[in-house]
């Protein structure tokens, strides 16, 4: 290689070097600090006033929707209303079903127009489960119409699986 051509490359490696360092951000002890200067700051508080809301009614009458038990849980609830007026019953038969392994328990809430609720449950005994045709039977008037709610758990959730006002007879 020809030395001129080292000479050269040797002189603009030096130059890149020296300018870097002249470039570059001083050490931070050669900046000058500024001095701070009080500051007045305003701050404006704004209240906002409660607006006055009127609590909503919950009519005990009006059934839910029903809850959509996972994939091989379901179960199979017949709600049906005993026309006599001798034993005017609420009859819920549960018939089994692909989650009748699963089931914990059912609840049958039966609600009337004055508020007052009627519950029975039926608990899965300690070895086996519910059997099917299981009759839950709930005392009631025959002259009034009652909201029948089943409630069923599996493995400690509960699912809503029926949920409707039944007529008067």
């Amino acid at each position: 290689m020809k030395p001129w051509l080292i000479g050269c490359a040797t002189a603009f490696v030096l130059l890149v070097v020296l300018g870097a360092g002249c470039l570059g951000k001083p050490p931070a002890s050669l900046t000058p600090t500024p001095t701070p200067t009080a500051t007045s700051v305003t701050t404006e508080t704004t209240v906002q006033t409660p607006v006055a809301t009127v609590p909503t009614t919950v009519n005990p009458m009006e059934p839910s929707p029903t809850d959509f038990v996972p994939n091989g849980w379901t179960t199979i609830i017949t709600v049906s209303r005993n026309p006599s007026s001798y034993q005017p019953n609420i009859i819920v038969v549960y018939g089994g079903g692909t989650g009748q392994y699963l089931l914990q328990q059912l609840k049958v809430f039966v609600t009337h127009p004055d508020g007052t609720v009627q519950t029975q449950t039926v608990t899965r005994p300690a070895n086996g489960s519910i059997p099917a045709q299981t009759t839950i039977t709930v005392p009631q008037s025959v002259n009034e119409q009652v909201r029948v709610q089943v409630i069923a758990t599996y493995s400690g959730i509960d699912y809503s699986v029926y949920d409707q006002v039944e007529p008067p007879h």
